[in-house]
């Protein structure tokens, strides 16, 4: 048997690099949070062959000192936690304080930044985790960070990545969920020497939204706004003859940050289940805002993940902001007859802070009907692939002769009035002449 002994820190840093990169689009992730949390107005990023050879992350924030810039490529070293209590009170996006010099113990990495009030800035060259320089440059206010030859000192995690469109994509999608959780802040996205896109920047959210998925969105999406005690709805989305093709055009942002969490996706998928094909999803942006005590965000490495101190609370609020939102629609004001009529019933309960436990499905069966959230439903990475190359398609809606004489009262002679529903599928209506 081997003797035990202490790994050396190059070996430490390349462990900790696959807990928080494994592609381009988490490298790109840990430093556009850095430098959103850096309080920038303008952030730009560049890559080259889908961020294999380059990813470039320039921004206007507060930059650093010398002393900071040093620091900050150490490990567990961070500017935003200070004990093991901030950890259930986080505000911030990029607080791992082994992201830096993860990614530099896996690339040839330089840094350059600069505080306002500092003359000069700091440059620091790192290849493959072995400090190479660190000095002083002229350079803008803020922070530029380059990346080149990702993974090229790990050559079996690199064999791992998909093609240069496909991790152009993820990239994208990024990217694009960061611009919708900070309107506030105007982005700009090249790839291969091409504008992807760039957003305003001017705080609204729609907007955004219009420039990363196409101007023509613009009539197609609804707003949200709905409250319920200390949970706040706010964000857009689609109207029901408006479906996607996969779940990659939905955005679930909580505190400004953009996670994946199952009780949402499944309000949103009871939502819309009367109104839309099995086989569609809605173009949805929803922001939750709510104390920072309900939520635990600390259930995966990257963040991507996390859990309420009561899921059914969050399931019924978004749900009912989804249908208030449609209902308001004057374009679907007839649904509300029918589609809609049937409410979940309003929630009696009061946010609890968070207990840290499991949340098993106990919690939300008494607004969901038995049904299995399918992991099928969730985004593949080919359907991924469609974020950027599938053109922004709206579904059919000119009726075929049938559907006209069949379903349309305005289009009858004697209209009829839908007065109930059975079983989320069948339409009951009465011809509204008498």
């Amino acid at each position: 048997m081997r003797n035990v002994k202490m790994l050396d820190d190059n070996t430490i840093n390349k462990i900790a690099a696959g807990e928080v990169v494994d592609r381009p689009s988490s490298v790109v992730k840990e430093l556009v949070e850095n430098s959103i949390d850096a309080g920038s107005h303008r952030i730009e990023v560049e890559i080259q062959s889908g961020g294999t050879s380059l990813i470039r992350v320039t921004d206007d924030g507060i930059g650093m000192n010398e002393d900071d810039a040093r620091l900050s490529i150490q490990r567990h070293a961070t500017s935003k936690i200070s004990n093991v209590d901030d950890l259930f009170t986080i505000d911030t996006l990029g607080f791992r304080g082994e992201a830096l010099p993860s990614i530099a113990a896996v690339a040839r990495f330089s840094m350059h930044t600069r505080t306002r009030d500092s003359d000069l800035g700091t440059k620091v060259l790192i290849i493959g985790g072995k400090e190479k320089e660190i000095g002083s440059i002229g350079c803008a206010v803020g922070t530029t960070i380059q990346v080149e030859d990702l993974f090229f000192n790990t050559p079996a995690r690199k064999k791992f990545l998909k093609t240069n469109a496909t991790e152009t994509n993820r990239v994208q999608e990024i990217l694009s969920k960061l611009a919708f959780s900070h309107p506030e802040i105007s982005f700009k996205f090249i790839s291969g020497n091409r504008t992807i896109f760039q957003t305003p920047g001017n705080t609204d959210l729609l907007n955004v939204i219009c420039s990363i998925y196409g101007e023509t969105n613009r009539d197609l999406i609804l707003p949200i706004d709905f409250s319920d005690e200390e949970v706040f709805i706010t964000g857009y989305t689609s109207k029901p003859n408006y479906i996607k093709s996969s779940r990659a055009w939905q955005t679930i942002l909580v505190n400004g940050r953009a996670v994946q969490n199952r009780a949402v996706a499944k309000a949103l998928d009871n939502a819309y289940r009367s109104l839309i094909p099995r086989v569609g999803f809605p173009l949805s942006v929803i922001e939750i805002k709510l104390p920072t005590k309900f939520v635990d965000i600390n259930v995966h490495p990257q963040k991507t993940e996390l859990k309420f101190a009561d899921e059914s609370k969050i399931f019924h609020t978004v749900y009912h902001a989804i249908n208030d939102s449609i209902r308001k629609d004057s374009d679907h004001a007839n649904l509300k007859n029918f589609a809609l009529q049937k409410n979940l019933p309003k929630s009696k309960s009061k946010l609890e802070p968070f207990q840290f436990f499991e949340p098993s499905e106990k919690n939300i069966s008494e607004y969901v009907q038995d049904q299995k959230f399918s992991q099928d439903q969730t985004f593949t990475q080919e359907q991924n692939q469609k974020f950027v190359d599938t053109p922004f398609e709206k579904l059919p809606t000119e009726p075929t002769p049938k559907q006209r004489t069949t379903m349309d009262p305005n289009l009858r002679d004697d209209p009829l009035e839908p007065i109930g529903q059975i079983s989320k599928c069948y339409i009951i209506a009465k011809d509204s002449t008498g």
